[in-house]
């Protein structure tokens, strides 16, 4: 089973390598890569849960973003962005 994830290309150009934000992670929306979120209503303290959405009628299992500079495929991005996840490389 595969997982489900919009995103959109134009803010993909020029990425190398991303990260993958499984649902249920917590994220700041205080942080950059995350700053685009903080117009939601269901941010609390600074913080947004990343929920399973429906857009288009496609289901979204997650959010992907640009992988943060110096990380390479593989790294745990845990460390740096406070939550499990992996390096994905973009084909």
């Amino acid at each position: 089973m595969g997982v489900f994830c919009r995103y959109s290309q134009r803010r993909l150009q020029g990425w190398r390598l991303a990260v993958y934000v499984v649902p249920d992670s917590i994220v700041d929306v205080s942080r950059p890569e995350f700053s685009f979120l903080s117009t939601r209503g269901d941010v609390k303290d600074g913080k947004l849960r990343i929920r399973v959405s429906k857009f288009r009628g496609t289901l979204s299992m997650g959010l992907l973003i640009p992988a943060p500079q110096g990380m390479v495929e593989g790294d745990d991005a845990a460390e740096f962005l406070g939550w499990n996840t992996t390096i994905l490389k973009r084909d």
